[in-house]
């Protein structure tokens, strides 16, 4: 029994847009082996803004997010059980930590996923944010291979009729953030790799340097808090010969 894929899309479409248009959409997803399912959701939602009420969520087996990784060459290599990954190094940080091969790359023994087809395990082929890219150029590819309306262009006839909005887990995003708060990020390796399976690349990085300069900028805060501190208690005239006094002039 395999595992549930944790990649989901969901399909938004703008108000004015035909029901007969979002049933050709709906169906054309469906014919291409997607699981679909459709929703209407009442007004007042502010993601939904200035758009139709009816919902798309959009589901694809593992099986098919691996012929689409295969089609566009991105099938991970499977790392070497005997690669160590080296203690934290300040003269090569990136290259003894952050061993990702991009794009894609199992981090771990091989042996792991040598019954991937066969159990339920808590490992997966694709990270998080891995499964979500192979959706969404998955889809895209689908929709433009047969636009709604042959008259226009594909791609411009594509971003016309609709909207893609990558749905999150959010027991799990709130757990990931939960652990981000009340860690060193990005020194915490568990926690960066933990990030960037989830919500890519791009967001892991963002969150480290914001934690970068949050660890850097502590200390200069804490001196200033403190020197502020002594001259509104100590420090009657800040003009006058006191040593601290070129720090409020």
């Amino acid at each position: 029994m395999k595992k549930a894929p944790r990649a989901q899309y969901g399909v938004v479409f703008p108000r004015g847009i035909p029901a007969s248009t979002m049933e050709l959409v709906e169906g054309k997803l469906k014919s291409s082996k997607l699981a679909v399912v459709s929703e209407t959701v009442s007004e007042g939602k502010a993601f939904l803004d200035g758009h139709n009420g009816k919902v798309l969520t959009v589901i694809a087996s593992r099986d098919l997010l691996e012929l689409e990784a295969e089609s566009q060459s991105l099938l991970k290599s499977i790392v070497e059980p005997d690669r160590q990954v080296k203690l934290p190094s300040a003269l090569d940080v990136i290259g003894t930590q952050f061993r990702r091969k991009e794009p894609f790359e199992v981090l771990g023994a091989a042996e792991k996923f040598l019954h991937y087809h066969d159990l339920d395990s808590p490992d997966t082929f694709f990270s998080s944010s891995e499964e979500l890219h192979l959706l969404h150029t998955y889809i895209e590819r689908v929709l433009r291979e047969d636009p709604v309306d042959s008259k226009e262009p594909p791609l411009e006839q594509h971003h016309a009729t609709f909207h893609l909005i990558p749905l999150h887990d959010h027991a799990t995003k709130m757990h990931l953030w939960n652990t981000f708060k009340w860690s060193i990020f990005p020194f915490n390796l568990t926690l960066a790799n933990a990030m960037e399976a989830y919500f890519g690349a791009k967001v892991a990085l963002y969150f480290a340097w914001l934690h970068f300069f949050t660890v850097f900028l502590a200390g200069p805060a804490v001196v200033g808090g403190a020197l502020a501190l002594y001259e509104s208690v100590f420090v009657a005239d800040a003009s006058g010969d006191s040593m601290i006094a070129p720090f409020f002039t």
